[in-house]
């Protein structure tokens, strides 16, 4: 109700044509986050994947969380179409 503590959660979804990999591949791609000192990718950053990942602990209502996103495409596609790699970040009770 807006007046609780919260963790925040991440993952990553597939595309309709690419997986979600910890390596780019053939139709793998690789999508990354970071909380830290994000000025070097992929330096710092934690690789997604389709499971929750802990993005931040702890977050009182007011607070803000600040991250940046990284994604390495495929090597190589049999898609050439347009892809949405979707991420989801959840709030979730301690």
């Amino acid at each position: 109700d807006g007046n609780v503590t919260v963790d925040f959660n991440i993952r990553g979804e597939n595309t309709a044509a690419w997986t979600l990999a910890g390596s780019a591949g053939a139709n793998q791609y690789v999508h990354r986050f970071c909380t830290a000192t994000c000025d070097s990718a992929p330096t710092n950053y934690t690789a997604l994947t389709t499971s929750y990942a802990t993005l931040a602990s702890s977050k009182t209502p007011s607070a803000t969380q600040t991250f940046d996103l990284h994604i390495t495409t495929p090597t190589s596609t049999s898609s050439y179409a347009e892809q949405s790699a979707d991420v989801v970040v959840q709030a979730a009770l301690p």
